[in-house]
């Protein structure tokens, strides 16, 4: 098993179209997870825990996209005016799904929203809005690599150039004590998280999947591939 390709999980964005749920996913995920040797799973919203948990049972690794806002009902805050909230049916199926996926074995890699998703399973909470980082529209702009980790390990250099798109980031000051800080902005916007301890947990603010840095976006895909490879 260890050299075929691995499984890996991915979560779903959806819609509603009339009157039905569509799911949809950017085709950038599918090809960079192929691009790098593995075998996207994709994890449709069925909510059936048994069902749920036979899916991630045949992964060897999971990764969480990017999407709308997590409600601040999730993480026990109260909406901002400027929340872009997801669809109820996606924000649901996501928390229990990472936490299932959580309680497994698995490396997971978390990109943008998916970052925040595994802040939010872990407790931590999020600040609402930050301003100059793209809101869907990507942005591009440094990040100073703090604290060893796999950023660290990966590139050997204290600053990355990055996509950012987002309106909502990680509150440092609400972070739980299983993950830790491992990329933040000059203006202090975390940007990137990483599990404690020996497993691999990654979690990117920016899209490494459509970055235009070609170098840069295979070495974090081949890194956490290769990790799923030595899981299995």
């Amino acid at each position: 098993m260890k050299n075929s390709r691995p499984i890996i999980g991915i979560n779903m964005d959806c819609m509603i179209k009339k009157g039905r749920l569509w799911h949809r996913i950017p085709e950038n995920y599918i090809h960079s997870i192929v691009e790098a040797g593995g075998v996207p799973k994709l994890f449709p919203i069925y909510y059936n825990e048994k069902f749920m948990l036979e899916q991630i049972k045949q992964c060897d690794g999971f990764i969480f996209m990017g999407g709308d806002d997590y409600p601040a009902k999730y993480y026990k805050m109260k909406p901002d005016s400027k929340e872009d909230p997801m669809l109820k049916q996606r924000a649901e199926y996501d928390i229990e799904i990472a936490k299932m996926v959580l309680n497994e074995k698995l490396p997971i890699l978390g990109i943008c929203a998916g970052c925040q998703l595994i802040n939010i399973v872990n407790d931590g909470k999020m600040i609402l809005n930050v301003d100059g980082h793209g809101r869907g529209k990507d942005v591009y702009h440094s990040v100073n690599i703090v604290n060893n980790g796999i950023l660290k390990d990966l590139f050997k250099k204290d600053k990355l150039r990055i996509n950012s798109g987002h309106h909502q980031s990680i509150d440092p000051n609400f972070i739980s004590d299983n993950l830790k800080i491992t990329a933040i902005t000059d203006d202090g916007v975390v940007e990137a998280i990483e599990g404690i301890g020996e497993r691999f947990i990654l979690g990117l603010q920016w899209h490494p999947e459509r970055l235009d840095d070609e170098k840069q976006r295979k070495t974090i895909f081949n890194r956490f591939i290769k990790e799923c490879k030595i899981s299995n």
